[in-house]
């Protein structure tokens, strides 16, 4: 606009370079009220100048700052949707490619459904707790552009799984080969058990290689004994869960199905006598020594009648007549 009364001659802008003072060339010709473009990302000076029919001449010049240019942000987690057993920290780092206004601020929030856009500031996620859900993220540049938003389920199972078995008993002898024995396997956290197995005699507290699978509430008996059925075996159990969590159990049991024998030195069986006499009862177990033996004698019994029940008579090897 020209405030005196020569009026306007020409006026002329550039986003390149400066006008001349004269304003006659360079630049392009404008008229007031137009409208004029910036469409490329970055920071560019406006330059203007006007000159009136007296030949009075302004310039004039201001700096614009366009970016539409959407920012980008990443994560370092390698184990997106994958169950491990390692406390771990989330770095994210967003980006925003030039020209462009930088990064403004990224948030973060927890859960598949939260509103990121009102979460926690920061690009630093300690997961140090067990955990099983979705990190959600974005960021924004100075412009206000904002990221796509982004991503990952969190899954963290420190916990071993727990495995035992029942008709623990490493002092009592068993006489029934065909024993129920029930393996519990579960896993207490999370990740959930990926398998479990079994084995007499052969520790692989790893779980890695030895052993039969089994699953939580089985039953087994001492009959999966491969050798050497009687005496005292090791079961061993181990387990691991689905984030690679360990765990071992043992103890020993002990069996014998061998009826053991016993003989007399009476050497009168139902022949009149007029001597007294000392019986001598000798019982003997099978297999009671060595490395495999099984239980050996516990008791002997003896009464007199016959119908009477030794089961419930005199505990003694030496009977005097």
């Amino acid at each position: 606009t020209d405030s005196w009364v020569s009026s306007l001659a020409q006026a002329r802008y550039s986003w390149t370079n400066s006008l001349n003072w004269s304003c006659t060339s360079w630049g392009t010709v404008y008229s007031n009220g137009s409208n004029i473009t910036k469409s490329s990302n970055g920071e560019q000076t406006l330059y203007l100048c006007a000159r009136d029919n007296a030949g009075n001449v302004w310039i004039w010049s201001g700096i614009y700052r366009l970016d539409k240019i959407l920012p980008t942000i990443t994560d370092n987690y390698a184990y997106d949707n994958i169950w491990n057993n390692v406390w771990t920290i989330i770095t994210l780092t967003p980006a925003d490619a030039a020209p462009s206004s930088s990064i403004n601020t990224t948030r973060y929030c927890w859960g598949s459904a939260c509103n990121v856009d009102s979460g926690t500031v920061g690009t630093s996620i300690a997961a140090t707790w067990q955990i099983d859900d979705t990190l959600r993220y974005r960021t924004w540049d100075v412009a206000w552009n904002a990221s796509t938003i982004w991503s990952i389920a969190v899954k963290v199972d420190t916990t071993n799984p727990t495995i035992s078995a029942n008709n623990q008993s490493n002092t009592i002898w068993r006489s029934n080969m065909a024993m129920n024995i029930t393996l519990s396997v579960w896993d207490t956290w999370g990740s959930g058990i990926s398998y479990s197995k079994y084995s007499w005699d052969n520790n692989d507290a790893t779980c890695r290689s030895s052993g039969i699978s089994f699953s939580n509430s089985q039953n087994i008996t001492s009959a999966t004994i491969p050798v050497n059925s009687q005496g005292t075996h090791t079961l061993y159990l181990c387990t691991r869960d689905i984030a690679w969590n360990n765990n071992s159990w043992s103890w020993v049991y002990k069996f014998d199905d061998d009826n053991p024998t016993i003989v007399d030195n009476y050497a009168l069986d139902n022949i009149w006598t007029n001597v007294w006499t000392t019986i001598t009862l000798t019982p003997t177990d099978p297999n009671a020594s060595g490395a495999n033996s099984i239980s050996n004698i516990q008791t002997t019994r003896y009464c007199w009648g016959s119908s009477c029940n030794p089961a419930w008579a005199t505990a003694w090897t030496s009977i005097v007549v």
